[in-house]
């Protein structure tokens, strides 16, 4: 999916294309993580332990601020035009 992107952007010049599908795998994680009670997920390890920083989950950390960048991205990319 990566190198799909990258496709999109430097030979389509497809920025918001590729942004759009950012969002969309990383507000996946986002929600799925969301919703985690209603369908018994869990970040932990099976020892119970869990990867924070900041008293934050690292995988939440990471894809959101991830998300955060796509969004900024299309926002850009739409102003451009």
């Amino acid at each position: 999916m990566s190198v799909f992107c990258l496709w999109l952007v430097w030979v389509k010049e497809e920025v918001r294309l590729s942004g759009l599908l950012g969002i969309i795998i990383t507000g996946g994680f986002l929600f799925a993580y969301t919703i985690q009670s209603l369908y018994g997920g869990s970040m932990k390890y099976l020892d119970g332990s869990e990867k924070t920083l900041m008293d934050i989950n690292i995988g939440v950390l990471g894809f959101s601020i991830v998300f955060t960048l796509f969004v900024i991205e299309i926002a850009v990319s739409k102003s451009d035009l």
